[in-house]
């Protein structure tokens, strides 16, 4: 008997043994192994071919590449914006902290990676239908006190966010895609026996029970031929996550002990997102592009295995000799070695002969180069689709007009990867909102009063705080915008720059201003050059004010000189009229 059916399973293992047994059921594990495998390359896994070379054609990886880069090709950012409407000024107040959300999301965004995760996770759902994100609240380090316990009022951190494959998800229903429809949700993990450990510690275990936590080798389930070996074993742990009372809950187990129990997670959403590539009905797990190119790959890859087979065998020339007339048959295949022959030389052609290369039928080339120009073609992935044109001999925005019609097929995965970013922002304003019980500081742009405070494009931020009722009272609706930012894309959007800049309706600084930080022109250098600019227009207007200022300083003073010559005449003038009324009064008095 297998040591894992005498342990006894808890009620959250249970569950998860019934969700991994419909995935088995539905060849869930092997279908994803499966497209894992061609896309990276190995498509002969398992097939013995004795000597012939495993030869292949990966056309499935660059239709991938194509594609989830094609999503990549636009700048998504997330806007929320109030729903409350009670007054002008608590709107107004709503609009404020809406934007300084939207500029905290961005810096967080960015600071936490996101970009990166979420390319791989749009890359894994292209190549297996789905794959998922989980969110969770970290706490800064100043909300524990000195022994380490944690301070209930004051609750301030940040979310962090982790993928989860699809073959690590589980569902309460598997046939409905929309995650808050689910009964509950089941997330597996293998994680190192110290951190389990050290958790249920954490969570008040005794030791008894701590010890019956042990490691395993449970890897049938793991996504990846890699994931099938581990330098040590870790312990299979599932978290399940449901909602009671209108908040989720969540309860963490291994397979014989629960080392959390319930708590609630003061969510209102779960938190987790996944992500379908396309439709699959009936299904909550999507299909991707790699499952039905299989067939066509393999086709593929036997058709240039025979025909390098026979190529082999008969496209090259082939020595035919009579060895009973040679003394050293190992000389034949040496590079100007002498052949001895038995007896005299008379004919050589009986002695040596070759047999020509045979003509090979072209209809194999021809099947091959079909079925992989039209399962590209087919896939939306032809060389006009993905760029393959000579930007020389075309504008930027015929180039762009050409990729953007050849795009339509994607909108289904665009709408469904923006739709992943409304339930992704959702999910993060509803952790802000239950744990920042003490309200929160957002980062808020500062203001920029010209050019010369630009400092490489880099912006500088301030914390505001918001309260947390404020948070509570905040009834957001969240949209996506999407910005083109292709290389053809900046190109077009830059040349209408600089029309208007030849037109003058703008100026050198606006331009300059007007550009992306990815613009294909130097911003930095641009920048510098503006500020140098106006550096040199700030010295020649102090230096004009100086010399204003000593022009006023030196009229000043001659004004002032005048006025005192003039007193000083006055007061010599008054003297004399003074001593000439005194004399005339004594001659006529004498």
């Amino acid at each position: 008997m297998d040591e894992r059916e005498r342990v006894e399973s808890t009620p959250i293992f249970q569950l998860y043994e019934k969700g991994k047994n419909f995935l088995r059921l539905t060849n869930h594990y092997d279908k994803v192994n499966q497209c894992l495998r061609f896309y990276k390359g190995d498509q002969w896994h398992g097939a013995q071919f004795g000597d012939v070379l495993k030869v292949q054609y990966n056309m499935i990886k660059p239709i991938v590449n194509y594609k989830t880069s094609s999503l990549d090709s636009y700048e998504y950012q997330i806007i929320y914006r109030p729903n409350n409407y009670e007054s002008e000024e608590k709107q107004a107040r709503m609009e404020e902290i809406c934007k300084m959300l939207n500029t905290h999301t961005a810096i967080v965004w960015e600071h936490k990676h996101m970009e990166s995760l979420l390319r791989t996770i749009k890359k894994m759902g292209a190549i297996t239908g789905e794959d998922a994100i989980y969110f969770y609240f970290k706490p800064d380090k100043d909300n524990k006190t000195d022994n380490g316990e944690m301070i209930d009022d004051v609750m301030s951190g940040e979310f962090e966010a982790e993928r989860i494959s699809t073959t690590d998800i589980y569902y309460g229903n598997e046939n409905d895609d929309n995650i808050e429809n689910q009964p509950y949700i089941l997330i597996k993990q293998r994680k190192s026996l110290y951190e389990v450990q050290e958790e249920a510690r954490a969570n008040g275990l005794s030791e008894p029970e701590i010890d019956k936590i042990g490691t395993d080798r449970e890897l049938s389930e793991e996504a990846g031929d890699a994931s099938q070996y581990e330098i040590e074993d870790n312990v299979l742990c599932v978290t399940k996550f449901y909602k009671k009372d209108g908040t989720v809950h969540c309860v963490k187990s291994t397979r014989s002990v629960i080392y959390q129990e319930e708590m609630d997670l003061k969510l209102k959403r779960y938190p987790i997102a996944h992500y379908n590539w396309a439709d699959d009905v009936g299904s909550a797990r999507g299909v991707g592009e790699v499952e039905y190119l299989i067939p066509n790959q393999i086709e593929v890859n036997k058709t240039l295995v025979r025909r390098v087979a026979i190529l082999t065998m008969i496209a090259y020339p082939k020595i035919v000799v009579n060895t009973d007339k040679i003394k050293n048959p190992s000389a034949i295949n040496k590079v100007g070695a002498t052949i001895e022959l038995s007896g005299g030389i008379d004919n050589i052609n009986n002695y040596f002969g070759y047999i020509q290369p045979s003509q090979t039928s072209p209809e194999a080339t021809a099947l091959q180069n079909e079925l992989i120009s039209m399962t590209r073609e087919l896939a939306n992935a032809s060389d006009i689709a993905t760029g393959a044109i000579n930007p020389e001999q075309a504008s930027g925005k015929s180039i762009l007009a050409v990729q953007q019609a050849s795009q339509q097929p994607l909108n289904e995965p665009l709408h469904r990867y923006k739709e992943l970013l409304e339930n992704i922002a959702a999910i993060i304003f509803d952790i802000w909102r239950a744990y920042n019980v003490k309200g929160m500081k957002l980062y808020k742009q500062k203001e920029k009063e010209d050019l010369s405070q630009i400092d490489d494009g880099i912006y500088e931020y301030e914390l505001e705080p918001i309260t947390a009722q404020e948070l509570e009272e905040l009834e957001p609706y969240i949209s996506i915008e999407e910005t083109p930012r292709t290389p053809y894309d900046r190109l077009a959007q830059e040349q209408s720059y600089e029309n208007m800049l030849v037109k003058g309706l703008i100026t050198f600084e606006e331009f300059v201003e007007l550009l992306g930080e990815d613009s294909t022109l130097d911003k930095r250098s641009l920048t510098k050059l503006v500020q140098k600019r106006q550096e040199k227009e700030r010295q020649i207007n102090e230096m004009q004010q100086n010399v204003q200022a000593q022009a006023n300083d030196l009229q000043n003073e001659m004004q002032l000189e005048q006025i005192a010559n003039q007193t000083e005449t006055d007061v010599d003038i008054n003297r004399i009229n003074d001593e000439t009324a005194a004399k005339a009064e004594q001659i006529m008095q004498g």
